[in-house]
């Protein structure tokens, strides 16, 4: 399944159009030459909704394309999500080939040797691939160790056993894992970069026929993928109710209006995370490449407001979200004196991938005290109506006792 040492390099089939220099990188990492009855291993980390698992599936696919039959590999994942230790991690894992399995009162590393001969009696290659890994490495000390290294847990020897490859892909720190053994690499996932969320945008978002994109619409998809802090982990429900709400209007091709946060979120979060990513367009609208004074955003969303036929939102909602958008990284704030005894707010865009570490979280939806260095933003409209969210199922659902919930505040 892997090359040997001095093989040249491989043409890996159908590189993804996605983060394809990562899946590159993982599969050169998953196909050196196995070491001393070791499978090959790699994590695959980074901050939630940065294409790990994509990275993962990619190259996994990708490496069993490059095999060749009778002895292509079968790859199996268990989804980490919810699961507590290695004990229901080995289970699961058993289940891909038994769904009845029952490890109830088996220990863990008796069902990891046991797990190790029933690869050996299958007697084909298999990809192992633990997915959505967050939390801490302890919590699969007694299941990792003898799956990286069968050698601390077979009595017979590994002699036998088919080649086979251990991916996991997640949140989590990289040093307890390159400490296991074998000494096993990690592939670090940064942030997505805004000009990887634009074209994507522009290609998920193009027309009948591959008609260009709504350029605002593009805008508003990679404000609402940065502002819900989880890249393209809901990119999928994003784009199937904007083309329900598409055909709703009789149209095929997508606008922003279309566009909108997930709904298993709380409504009150929805508008905010939909304000975030409106205040976002704006900014990268009004934008010249010089920082832009908040006075003038302010004057930009009057009248953008005035447009849609929306009220104004307050100083303090205004100024709540811009401080979550500077929590997150995506925009930066400068204040300069102006005037006799005044201040003035600059504000730059930052994209994703040039920050280090975000600010401490205390909690950017909770309003902030004392008055805006710029002034209050006339009219002082006390609620935001949704300017994107005009269609009767965007209205929020009625409490337990008949009454709408209250709408001020994001």
């Amino acid at each position: 399944m892997e090359p040997s040492s001095d093989a040249p390099p491989r043409a890996w089939p159908n590189p993804s159009p996605l983060r394809a220099d990562l899946v590159e990188r993982a599969l050169a990492l998953l196909g050196r030459t196995p070491n001393g009855g070791r499978p090959n291993a790699l994590a695959i980390l980074g901050p939630r909704g940065t294409g790990t698992s994509h990275i993962a599936r990619a190259s996994l696919e990708s490496l069993a394309a490059g095999t060749v039959a009778p002895s292509s590999p079968q790859t199996l994942r268990v989804d980490l999500r919810g699961v507590r230790g290695g004990h229901p991690a080995i289970q699961a894992l058993f289940r891909n080939l038994d769904p009845a399995f029952n490890a109830q009162g088996a220990a863990t590393e008796h069902l990891t040797l046991l797990w190790l001969r029933r690869m050996r009696s299958e007697g084909r290659p298999f990809q192992i691939w633990l997915d959505n890994f967050s939390g801490s490495w302890p919590a699969l000390a007694r299941f990792l160790p003898p799956l990286l290294d069968p050698r601390q847990i077979l009595p017979e020897g590994v002699a036998g056993l088919p080649r086979y490859v251990v991916v996991v892909s997640g949140e989590g720190p990289s040093r307890p894992w390159e400490d296991l053994p074998g000494n096993p690499p990690a592939l670090s996932v940064p942030p997505w970069e805004r000009s990887e969320l634009e074209a994507l945008s522009r290609r998920v978002l193009a027309g009948p026929g591959r008609k260009a994109a709504d350029p605002r619409a593009v805008d508003r998809l990679v404000g609402l993928l940065l502002t819900e802090d989880r890249g393209l982990s809901s990119l999928s429900e994003i784009l199937s109710r904007a083309r329900a709400a598409a055909r709703e209007a009789g149209r095929t091709e997508l606008r922003a209006e279309d566009l909108e946060t997930p709904h298993q979120v709380p409504w009150r979060l929805r508008q905010a995370r939909s304000f975030d990513a409106f205040l976002l367009g704006l900014l990268k609208e009004m934008s010249t490449g010089a920082p832009l004074p908040l006075s003038a955003l302010t004057r930009g969303l009057r009248g953008r407001c005035a447009s849609l036929g929306v009220p104004v939102p307050s100083v303090a909602r205004l100024w709540r979200r811009l401080r979550r958008l500077e929590t997150l990284g995506l925009v930066s704030r400068e204040i300069r004196v102006g005037g006799p005894g005044g201040t003035r707010s600059l504000l730059s865009l930052h994209d994703p991938a040039d920050r280090l570490a975000p600010a401490p979280r205390s909690d950017p939806n909770l309003p902030t005290r004392g008055p805006s260095p710029d002034g209050p933003l006339p009219p002082p409209g006390e609620s935001w109506d949704g300017a994107f969210r005009l269609s009767p199922a965007h209205v929020p659902p009625r409490a337990a006792g008949g009454e709408r919930p209250e709408r001020g505040g994001w």
